[in-house]
This record gives C-alpha cells, sequence and structure tokens, in this order.
C-alpha cells in the first residue's frame, strides 16, 4: 500500500533527526494529518537543519544532535537568509519559471513555521514549561503566489477530457489502441492489462479521485450493487465514501471478474489494481499508474496525468450540475473556494458559445 510505503519512509527520516521533531510528527500524525505533508515537511527540515551546520549555527554534527537552544538562539536574519539560500539555489537549477521557485521556497517556510509554532506553543517539557521561548518564523512573512485563474486555466487547456471525451477515450482504448501496438511483446502486455488499464481509467473520470486514493483502494473498499460506490482515504487523512458515475459500472465488474483470477497477496488486504512480476503479485504502484494514464492519452492526442483526469472529472460534473458544492463534496474538498477554477472553465467556454451568436 502506497501510504504503508510513505510511513516507512517517514519512520526512516526520523531517525536521523532531534527528537522534538519526532514528537512533532507523532503529534501531527494524532490528527491524523496527511502523512504525504508530514513526508514532504520532515525534507524541508533536513535541508533546514543540515544548513544550521553548514553555517556553524550549531555545534551539532548531525541533524539529531542539534539542540533546542540552538534553534531558540535563530535571530530573523538566519531565517532570511535560509530562504534566500533556498530561493537562489532553486533558481540556479534553470526551473521552469521563478514562480516555481517562489512556491518552493514558500512551501519551506510554511513547514519551519508549523515545527517552531508547535515548538513554541504546543509543547511542555518536565517542569511544564514550553520547548522554545520565542519563534522567530513568525517575524519572517512571505508574499504568497497565487495564481490567477485564467493562468490555470491556460496551462490546463489540451489536457482535459470534456463532455464526450471522457467516453470516447475509453472506446479508444477498447476497440482501437491494439492498431497503436508495434510489437508482439507490446500487442501481449496491452492484451493482459487491458481490462485492469480500462478500470483504472474509468475510475479516475467517473470519481475524480486522486491517483494515492485509487493505489490505496481494496476490493473490498469498491461496492457494485445498484449504484457504485468506492471507500478511499483522503489526503486529508480521512475515509470518504465516493459515488461512481454509472458509465464505469462495466469496466469494473469485468475487470472484477479478471482480478479474480489473477491471484492474491500472502498477507494484508487485496488490492483492488495489481501487477504481477515473476509471479509475483503487488499492488500497483505510482509509476504504473502514470504510465497507463500518460499512455493511452497520448496515443488519444491529449497526453494528460492522473490529476488532470481529475480536473477533467471536476469540470464536466460542474457542467452538469452547476453546483460548486457538489462539485467539492465529490472530490473531498473542505471548501467550494477550490472548485473556483472549474467554474471558470465553464463560464469562459459558455462565454465562448455566446460569441458564436
Amino acid at each position: 500500500m502506497q501510504r504503508e510505503t510513505i510511513m516507512k519512509r517517514i519512520n526512516k527520516k526520523l531517525k536521523t533527526m532531534p527528537y522534538y521533531i519526532q514528537e512533532y510528527c507523532n503529534s501531527k500524525l494524532s490528527y491524523p494529518y496527511s502523512i504525504c505533508t508530514i513526508d514532504a515537511y520532515l525534507n524541508d527540515f533536513q535541508i533546514f537543519l543540515k544548513w544550521m551546520i553548514n553555517e556553524k549555527l550549531t555545534f551539532g554534527s548531525e541533524m539529531r544532535k542539534i539542540k533546542l537552544d540552538e534553534l531558540n538562539s535563530l535571530k530573523k536574519r538566519d531565517v532570511e537568509n535560509y530562504l534566500s539560500y533556498r530561493r537562489l539555489g532553486l533558481m540556479s537549477k534553470e526551473l521552469p519559471d521563478k514562480q516555481t521557485s517562489q512556491t518552493t521556497v514558500i512551501r519551506n517556510h510554511a513547514a519551519l513555521r508549523s515545527l517552531f509554532k508547535y515548538l513554541s506553543e504546543e509543547t511542555e517539557n518536565e517542569y511544564g514549561d514550553i520547548y522554545l521561548e520565542k519563534n522567530v518564523m513568525r517575524k519572517v512573512k512571505l508574499k504568497k503566489v497565487r495564481d490567477t485563474l485564467n493562468y490555470r486555466a491556460a496551462k490546463l487547456k489540451g489536457r482535459l477530457l470534456l463532455e464526450n471525451d471522457p467516453h470516447e477515450l475509453l472506446n479508444f482504448v477498447e476497440k482501437k489502441y491494439e492498431s497503436h501496438t508495434t510489437s508482439d511483446v507490446m500487442r501481449w502486455k496491452f492484451l493482459y492489462n487491458k481490462k485492469r488499464d480500462l478500470a483504472i481509467l474509468a475510475l479516475f473520470l467517473a470519481t475524480g479521485i486522486r491517483k494515492s486514493e485509487l493505489i490505496d483502494t481494496n476490493v473490498e473498499d469498491l461496492v457494485i450493487e445498484d449504484k457504485v460506490t468506492i471507500s478511499v482515504y483522503r489526503k486529508e487523512g480521512k475515509f470518504d465514501v465516493v459515488g461512481v458515475a454509472p458509465f464505469a459500472k462495466r469496466y469494473l465488474i469485468e475487470y472484477l471478474a479478471q482480478r479474480e483470477k489473477v491471484g492474491h497477496l500472502l498477507e494484508g488486504k487485496e488490492p483492488l489494481f495489481v501487477t504481477k512480476y515473476s509471479n509475483q503479485i503487488k499492488r500497483i504502484s505510482d509509476a504504473s499508474v502514470d504510465s497507463v494514464v500518460t499512455k493511452y492519452t497520448a496515443a488519444f492526442n491529449v497526453r494528460a496525468t492522473s490529476h488532470d483526469l481529475r480536473h477533467s472529472f471536476a469540470t464536466n460534473l460542474y457542467r452538469v450540475s452547476r453546483s460548486s458544492g457538489v462539485v467539492a463534496t465529490q472530490l473531498g474538498h473542505n471548501s467550494t473556494m477550490t472548485t473556483d477554477l472549474y467554474v471558470h472553465l465553464v463560464d469562459e467556454e459558455i462565454q465562448e458559445q455566446l460569441e458564436k451568436l
């Protein structure tokens, strides 16, 4: 399971960290916090602590030996120097645009603000005192980068499957893709995984779930009756039951019949989507799902990612429902603010049609 893989990665990183960062992570996992966020934050902590060592801001030669007193002694200029170091370092890697590097620096800062807030407000030592007397991160303000809806919509154009496109993609994979195979091996692999791949594409296009949610899904999470639902573990650390659009039902039923013949894992729950290599069955990997989506959409002349399929679903759902609340609920968002992009895409499309009158 992808969640288990991420937890192993988190635990490995924590072994190199000071005890107070271990306590921070344990506290956030009890919320439960998104493990993807914690994993990313730990990367940011590693970079910051190594920078402290290189800049001689600590007597510790290893990250786990950096003391709380040394964090407490940091000045505003130290934090600003670190953020400048991060920004210049990222820009030197020739990233696509400066905005990308600024976004990364802002996330770095957010990780450190979260840690220092915890250490200065939510901790208690054996004497009942907080770990840090001051929170230097509060003195540093960064301007958050916000893309306009026009910019975000322009980036997505050409990568969305709108209106009848989802059905046409599935029909293309089912009936026409075989002719695009250029060797016997390629054709055999396609036919072997055809029902699984169709089910993956259909589930993305009929639910809007995230890639991690699809990967973590087990056979028992999919319920096929008159209506189809699937239970998923959301990014925010909560479970949700998601409705599935009816057009995906046939593909899921056909795949489940094949999935039963593939075999079972030796232990643990049965993953819904699997790969079989050297007679060993494994939960499908992140890279394998990426390959499925990009391979077929590229042949369909769209070349989308799994997240583009999520955007496609949301735009199509808003088009038929005209309800931001419906879209937000289906996607597992806590606020309708995150659905503004789909409203904008549909409104822009309506305006284009009006201009033809």
